[in-house]
């Protein structure tokens, strides 16, 4: 593949803004730990500006998958993000795996996620993510019937491509948990060792000529002693000749070629 302006490799930039729905079974309400539910408000409220402000600062886009929900309750931030010129995706209603759902209830995720964001944002997404990343079959076959172009759910490949989506496809867009934050810190990772693997998975990417996708969390990454793990990793790959863009623009790119 080759990259626009003649960029040696493709990043992504992605965050889940996943809120309070982010909680066991969907933020449902029954969660009493406070603090927990404290945790996932400072990532909206205060980790998505912080990430906002780096983005800005290196005049580069990313895409803030979003559950439908969160939409509604923080239409200011969920705004700010589109204001940007971030591309924002959907991230179910209420952030609740499609594996755990009927089909019944799948449709029903999706259709409401739709609904709220593009109340909020003024556009329709046309980009998906599942919960957790636990995409089910269903979901999977009724993306491109609802407009998704791609899909950011999968493993099983580290490049972009195309996989089936009921009578059509949608462009996939990688991910993993090694280049994620949360599996880290939930092991009390520190910032420098989430730094250095992330670094050497941009030499492999630069030296494949391939596109990598990285996932952060505002309550994570948005923390001010881990923010600079983000402003390195866009630095370095501004540096290194890397073409960063929102799953939106690669997708486009990818879709065209």
């Amino acid at each position: 593949m080759s990259w626009p302006g003649g960029a040696a490799y493709a990043v992504s930039v992605t965050v889940d803004v996943d809120g309070t729905f982010g909680l066991p079974r969907g933020g449902d309400g029954s969660e009493a730990r406070l603090t927990s539910r404290s945790e996932r408000s400072y990532g909206v409220l205060r980790g998505v500006p912080r990430i906002l402000a780096i983005l800005a600062g290196a005049r580069v886009t990313g895409t803030f998958y979003v559950p439908g929900a969160v939409a509604a309750e923080h239409p200011e931030t969920v705004g700010a993000i589109a204001a940007g010129g971030h591309e924002v995706g959907h991230h179910g209603h209420r952030h609740r795996r499609p594996d755990e759902l009927s089909d019944a209830e799948q449709r029903h995720e999706l259709a409401a996620g739709l609904e709220a964001l593009t109340s909020v944002v003024g556009k329709r997404p046309t980009g998906y993510r599942a919960p957790e990343w636990e995409m089910a079959p269903y979901t999977l076959d009724a993306l491109a019937g609802l407009g998704f172009s791609h899909d950011s759910s999968l493993m099983s490949d580290d490049d972009v491509c195309r996989v089936p989506s009921g009578s059509g496809s949608v462009i996939e867009l990688p991910v993993h948990w090694s280049l994620d934050d949360a599996p880290h810190f939930d092991r009390g990772g520190d910032p420098a060792t989430l730094s250095a693997m992330w670094h050497a998975e941009l030499d492999m990417a630069r030296a494949e000529g391939r596109h990598v996708t990285f996932t952060m969390h505002p309550e994570i990454l948005g923390r001010p002693h881990r923010a600079c793990i983000l402003e390195r990793l866009v630095e370095r790959a501004l540096g290194d000749g890397a073409w960063i863009a929102a799953h939106r623009e690669v997708a486009a790119h990818v879709g065209a070629s």
